[in-house]
């Protein structure tokens, strides 16, 4: 059976005094989207604040090829223009990164390095951040599948605006067995490989909704694809709440509208993303992935674990 990944590069500069209006010229690369230190990531009055000047290059154009290839290629760029690079990096409190996304429809899987690339890497000034992204596994071959065993009832019904106050999907939580995961919805439809098989997989996955687990004990609820939102043949959504335009202005908007408390935070690693965390405990991530993204778009919603 295949297992589909994709791999995600970008080129990061942060720091006070970063002169952001310059590196496309200096580098040659255009940025998908840069910050100014204390300006807010969207328009809306409760926005987040750029905690530093930030400037960031897209650097994959195909998901499918490795990182070993993609930062290989962005090197070989770089390398012609690496004392302007030295330059931009040693004024203190200025830093390069290359941050890498990586995913599976497995969950399996990883990302490894050559000696001689991550000696490259460091000779440029560069640090390596590497995300980890939850799988999304089910296919329209799944949905022709009969429902899955022990499951001949009705499709759970669960708010997705409540899961966002409470933490609640439906009477699925963190911190409930893997059993009672079973009772209310069902076995998944997909899961992780595991040598111990459904029972033992680290990830059940609901359509869009990605159960993990660790010791038999739900750790975090990831859904993903938001717009879209799909619990498999067991879990019908009510996804009305993060409809339409899923822009983080629409969204905050939406959750001022339903009266659910939120609070705004720039995660460390990804500066250019925007996390808003419920009072119910819930993380909603935002971030700029395509160039004509105007503001950071709703790209998942997760309790537990995952919560940043």
């Amino acid at each position: 059976m295949s297992d589909k990944k994709w791999h995600r590069v970008s080129l990061r500069f942060s720091g006070d005094t970063l002169p952001i209006d310059e590196i496309e010229a200096r580098l040659g690369l255009a940025p998908r989207s840069i910050g100014r230190k204390g300006e807010a990531l969207s328009d809306h009055p409760r926005s987040a604040r750029y905690h530093t000047n930030l400037w960031v290059h897209a650097f994959t154009k195909d998901r499918t090829v490795s990182f070993e290839e993609q930062i290989g290629d962005l090197l070989d760029w770089l390398e012609s223009r690496r004392e302007c690079l030295e330059e931009l990096l040693a004024t203190p409190g200025h830093e390069g990164e290359l941050f890498l996304g990586f995913s599976s429809e497995s969950g399996q899987g990883g990302a490894s390095f050559s000696p001689f690339l991550l000696e490259r890497i460091s000779s440029f000034g560069l640090t390596l951040g590497l995300d980890l992204y939850p799988p999304h596994i089910v296919s329209q071959a799944d949905m022709e599948k009969p429902l899955p065993l022990g499951r001949s009832s009705a499709p759970s019904e669960v708010s997705l605006e409540e899961f966002i106050r409470t933490g609640f999907l439906g009477e699925v939580a963190v911190g409930i067995d893997r059993a009672a995961v079973e009772e209310s919805w069902g076995l998944p439809e997909s899961w992780t490989v595991s040598e111990g098989g459904i029972q033992q997989a680290d990830f059940w996955q609901y359509g869009q909704i990605s159960c993990c687990f660790a010791d038999e004990i739900l750790q975090s609820i990831i859904i993903n694809e938001i717009g879209k939102t799909f619990g498999g043949k067991t879990i019908l959504i009510d996804s009305e709440i993060a409809t339409n335009c899923l822009t983080i202005t629409r969204i905050s908007a939406q959750l001022d509208l339903a009266g659910i408390p939120f609070e705004r935070h720039v995660p460390l690693r990804q500066p250019n993303a925007v996390r808003l965390k419920t009072s119910g405990g819930i993380s909603l991530f935002f971030d700029l992935e395509y160039e004509e993204d105007e503001e950071p778009i709703l790209r998942r919603i997760s309790s537990g674990l995952d919560d940043g």
